[in-house]
């Protein structure tokens, strides 16, 4: 059984052990397209830990390497985990800024993956930002992201995240 699967079953602790060993490989041979979507399976299933100072610091990474391999796939899963990792650190504006640039390509289910994105989860986590934010900072904070490009959401992520970012290596 994968990391992912190993995360989604629960066993955390088994899964960061398998994606750190993947992504050490990934890194020894150089395969930049493999390492990000190791970084956001390990992201993830550190955010899911509780730990969301390294949540943030391998989401960085697999978006940093985004830029360097555009991948768009990994890119709207990473800019999803990356608002995830602002949510779980009170950063609700930040988080949704990000979703609203990402909403049109999630509504045509491009570069989604059913496990890490059901699209309840969507529409339950806008339900928290509404109710945490209120209808005038949501609607500001979406605004500022729904005219965003994937590559502005992701320098919005990167830029934002220089402040506090944490290294992986």
């Amino acid at each position: 059984m994968s990391g992912p699967h190993r995360a989604v079953k629960g066993d955390l602790e088994k899964a960061v052990q398998l994606e750190e060993e993947s992504l050490r490989r990934a890194r020894e041979s150089g395969n930049t397209g493999c390492a990000i979507w190791v970084l956001i399976y390990l992201g993830r299933a550190i955010l899911l830990k509780g730990d969301v100072t390294r949540a943030l610091a391998y989401t960085l990474e697999s978006l940093g390497s985004s830029v360097e391999l555009p991948n768009w796939r990994s890119t709207i899963v990473g800019l999803d985990l990356w608002a995830m990792v602002r949510w779980a650190q009170g950063r609700a504006a930040l988080a949704t800024t990000v979703l609203a640039a990402i909403e049109p390509l999630r509504r045509q289910g491009e570069g989604i993956n059913a496990d890490l994105h059901p699209h309840r989860r969507h529409a339950r986590i806008m339900a928290q930002v509404r109710e945490r934010l209120g209808d005038p900072a949501l609607a500001a904070a979406w605004a500022e992201g729904e005219h965003m490009t994937l590559e502005q959401a992701v320098a919005y992520a990167l830029e934002v995240g220089e402040a506090d970012e944490p290294t992986t290596q």
